[in-house]
């Protein structure tokens, strides 16, 4: 969807945080960061995909696409 919701970039680290967190995933740190997509593109569908895809690359799983 072109005009799909737009994430207000200052909430997206907040999100993967809290996300990382509540899945019991492994944080980032400065030698592996996280890295995030791209403000300008980030849609929320596009965000809970992103989300998807590294819970399921990180612990394994099924990608969803």
């Amino acid at each position: 969807m072109k005009d799909d919701i737009a994430i207000d970039p200052g909430d997206m680290e907040d999100f993967v945080k809290r996300f990382f967190q509540m899945n019991e995933m492994p944080m980032p740190t400065t030698e592996e960061p996280e890295t995030l997509p791209d403000y300008g593109e980030v849609t929320l569908i596009s965000f809970a995909l992103y989300l998807t895809r590294r819970r399921a690359e990180l612990l394994g799983g099924e990608i969803l696409a």
